[in-house]
């Protein structure tokens, strides 16, 4: 249970970072969820074999777990994401783009200024 919230832990602030960088990261995030359960349900299926029905019990149990870590996981990524956006009036990303475009702008306006000085 500890390592599970350390995960979980750790996958929001990296989706709060990139959110307040304007990154539309959500849609990357959930994918790449998906993609891990997908394979690691292979792994324990390639893995596995079930001689009693006890044995085939806790198999349905894990894969249980399983799903339920990874929906939990997808849900409070989601919230995070979210949350996120709505804290950020101005994103990051689009504050340095904004700078870059004034730098152009203002470099322009400086070659232009010499060009008519001459």
């Amino acid at each position: 249970m500890r390592r599970t919230a350390q995960l979980l832990r750790s996958l929001l602030s990296i989706l709060l970072i990139t959110a307040g960088e304007g990154i539309q990261f959500l849609w990357l995030a959930v994918w790449a969820l998906i993609i891990s359960r997908n394979h690691l349900y292979r792994f324990l299926l390639g893995h596995a074999f079930a001689d009693s029905i006890f044995e085939l019990y806790n198999e349905l149990e894990l894969q249980q777990l399983l799903n339920q870590f990874f929906e939990r996981a997808t849900y409070y990524s989601v919230a995070a994401y979210e949350e996120a956006r709505e804290r950020a009036p101005v994103s990051v990303a689009r504050a340095r783009h904004e700078d870059r475009r004034a730098t152009v702008c203002e470099s322009r306006d400086q070659r232009e200024e010499r060009h008519f000085a001459s």
